[in-house]
């Protein structure tokens, strides 16, 4: 074991040495030092604490048993608040796995008809650990069960069928005793915060890192960040470049996964040909073309070639031509077969037996179904409902996630999970209109005996809640935008008067000075007030305002030369 072990450590040190950041997973300590700057066992608002001590889980927690805790928040937080004294109580892991099994049990029923979730899991190893670690980081740390499996693969060790927790939490105590290692605790240093010394969270990222991060691993953690429209394009045409050229699998060919940068490059030795990441396209041309607005960059040796940045699927299909021509005459130039550190082996099998084609041939035949989604959004816009229809299993629920996420603005990849403006309800023969719009909810009297009866909002009437809030504090932003933009308006006026002596509204009329808090219109005593211009603008962005002599003074509460305002606004 021992050789092993140091074996581990030392394939961490040079990962640290790649990556001194520990980019994908230094999240661990800052979610640990978060927690620990929230947490608050007194809070008034015990909920709103918990759901920020809580805020930075990333993966590290499995969200369905970890939604039960989240439920019990949102519907009774007292017995969160109970449920966690358990986890943070004196007994042992096994028993406290055992009083909270026994405790969700008991409220599962209620809570999967209050949220309307069928909670399929329980608290397990993984959530009882994560929930620990987060408050005793020197006694637990994270735990995955196929990671403990894997290790005692590593280790020659018989994986337990009972308390796994416990044997790994043993086989990781073993791994710290070999960490008296200077460059270990020195390159550690680079990214675990001042003041934390937990060796069993570091013991847990060697395991962690020399088990998971393999080529494939880097490559898929990538691939799963970038827009599956993106990644398509980028391996047909990086298909086309190698079937177009007849290139083999030799070495200067480099296929490298940026983890930090989510990203995967193509290069002819060091230079970048064609990339791809969850914002852009990078690509190479080996003439210098105008592409408007794309930032580029010129290589001056061995020739002149140029890297454009800011790419998008548009650009790659119409500047193929140019991407291909670039890789050849690299090709010609870099004839180095040696390997290369940064090669990744999963990405260039992945192009060369053509994988992708298997992965992503789904998607590129149903490229042409989307242009019944703008058809689907204008509708929706039109009548802000509609109906999907179909047999079990056709794919409603999965099309209304996807056209969900296009007026929320996400990618594919993106998750609608805890998203606030997303709720996805399944109606059952007992859904009342108390379950779904409002009701009179029994609790008990939290400050002395007997029962509280109290009307709840229900999904409906929260979200027609919320939307009416939205709506009041857009009503002031766009007074806020107003008042930004205003001066500006002013300035570009002034300087119109300044070269051209007026401003023309109409062949009429023109603001000939700006005073204080007015226009001044024909160098006359006719002027255009600030405030009521502003009110007007308001008005007009608010609703279809029509400028007549009634509607602003009923606006305005005075009369006004009501034709003056109107060229304005028409000219502004």
């Amino acid at each position: 074991m021992n050789e092993k072990i140091q074996a581990l450590i030392s394939n961490y040190i040079r990962f640290l040495q790649e990556k001194p950041s520990n980019p994908d997973e230094v999240y661990k300590w800052q979610a640990i030092e978060h927690f620990e700057q929230h947490w608050d066992i007194n809070a008034p608002d015990f909920y709103e604490m918990f759901k920020e001590a809580f805020r930075k889980k990333d993966n590290l927690v499995d969200y369905r048993p970890f939604g039960i805790l989240e439920a019990l928040g949102e519907n009774y937080p007292t017995k969160l608040k109970e449920l966690l004294g358990i986890v943070y109580g004196a007994d042992d892991f096994y028993t406290k796995l055992g009083k909270c099994r026994t405790f969700t049990e008991n409220v599962i029923d209620d809570l999967k008809e209050k949220s309307n979730t069928n909670f399929s899991t329980k608290i397990d190893e993984r959530t009882l650990s994560f929930l620990l670690t987060l408050k005793f980081p020197n006694e637990y740390t994270f735990y995955k069960r196929d990671i403990y499996t894997k290790l005692c693969e590593y280790l020659g060790e018989v994986s337990r069928k009972e308390r796994k927790y416990e044997h790994f939490i043993e086989l990781l105590t073993e791994i710290t005793t070999y960490f008296n290692n200077p460059e270990l605790k020195q390159l550690t240093s680079n990214f675990i915060p001042q003041g934390f010394n937990e060796p069993l969270l570091l013991a847990q990222d060697i395991v962690y890192q020399n088990m998971t991060i393999s080529s494939e691993k880097a490559f898929r953690n990538v691939l799963d960040k970038i827009p599956k429209h993106w990644a398509s394009v980028f391996f047909y045409k990086l298909g086309n470049i190698i079937e177009d050229l007849a290139l083999e699998d030799t070495e200067n060919q480099v296929f490298s996964v940026r983890l930090d940068e989510k990203s995967l490059r193509y290069h002819i030795g060091k230079r970048i040909c064609l990339s791809v990441n969850p914002k852009e396209f990078l690509f190479i041309t080996g003439r210098e073309v105008d592409i408007p607005k794309l930032r580029r960059e010129e290589f001056e040796r061995p020739n002149n070639a140029f890297l454009y940045y800011q790419g998008t699927p548009q650009h790659i299909e119409t500047y193929y031509p140019d991407i291909k021509n670039a890789v050849k005459e690299e090709i010609a130039l870099d004839k180095e077969t040696y390997p290369k550190s940064y090669d990744n082996s999963y990405f260039r099998e992945y192009v060369f037996e053509k994988k992708y084609k298997v992965e992503f041939e789904t998607i590129e035949s149903n490229m042409t179904n989307q242009a019944i989604k703008p058809t689907i959004i204008d509708l929706l816009h039109y009548k802000h409902q509609i109906i999907l229809q179909g047999p079990p299993g056709t794919g409603k629920t999965r099309e209304a996630k996807r056209i969900a996420k296009q007026l929320l603005g996400l990618n594919d990849n993106d998750s609608l999970e805890g998203n606030e403006q997303f709720k996805l309800i399944q109606f059952h023969p007992s859904y009342s209109y108390e379950d779904f719009v409002r009701g009179i909810v029994a609790q008990p009297n939290e400050t002395g005996g007997g029962i509280v009866y109290t009307a709840e909002n229900k999904v409906l009437a929260k979200f027609a809640k919320e939307a009416l809030t939205n709506y009041l504090y857009s009503d002031g932003n766009i007074k806020s935008w107003i008042n930004n933009n205003f001066d500006r308006f002013k300035r570009e006026i002034q300087n119109i008067i300044e070269k051209e002596n007026k401003y023309i509204l109409d062949e009429k009329t023109a603001i000939t000075n700006i005073k204080e808090e007015e226009f001044l219109l024909n160098n006359t005593v006719s002027t255009i007030d600030f405030n009521f211009f502003k009110k007007l603008i308001e008005k007009v962005i608010e609703e279809n305002f029509e400028i007549t002599a009634k509607n602003t003074r009923d606006l305005l509460g005075i009369e006004i030369r009501y034709s003056n305002y109107k060229l304005l606004i028409e000219n502004s």
